[in-house]
């Protein structure tokens, strides 16, 4: 008897899209970043990055749904994180609200990030200044 075969791609959840159809909100952060014409410095504290990252999170949740996500059911949550209303923390793997609570898992669509990307490579992100030797480039 052959040993039963599992299937690599992960069942579409709620509302038919697929797990990989999401990515999270760090990455898709560090992304838009790179797009702007940032990177990391060498002698950049990692406090200083991750606050670059909750930078770009929250440029990102100006142009596109952010998500956040239920680690048991998969269920997704479109959240507005609004930047009066509390801030993004942890390098953008978290939102805390004024009123005390934190949402994580935070994740946004591949789709909709394309767009978003465009738009930040061609106007940058307040209060993050591009590397001189990224200037130019793309």
């Amino acid at each position: 008897m052959r040993p039963r075969q599992h299937s690599t791609e992960s069942p579409a959840v709620q509302d038919g899209s697929f797990p990989h159809d999401y990515l999270d909100l760090p990455v898709a952060a560090a992304m838009v970043l790179r797009e702007a014409g940032y990177s990391a410095a060498a002698t950049e504290s990692g406090d200083d990055f991750k606050e670059k990252l909750n930078i770009a999170a929250s440029a990102l949740a100006r142009l596109l749904t952010v998500y956040s996500v239920d680690e048991v059911s998969l269920a997704r949550t479109p959240i507005a994180p609004d930047p009066a209303a509390g801030r993004f923390i942890e390098g953008a793997a978290a939102f805390r609200h004024e009123a005390g609570y934190m949402l994580r898992s935070l994740r946004v669509r591949r789709s909709e990030l394309a767009s978003a990307r465009s738009l930040i490579r061609r106007i940058g992100i307040p209060f993050v200044t591009p590397d001189a030797t990224q200037r130019g480039s793309g």
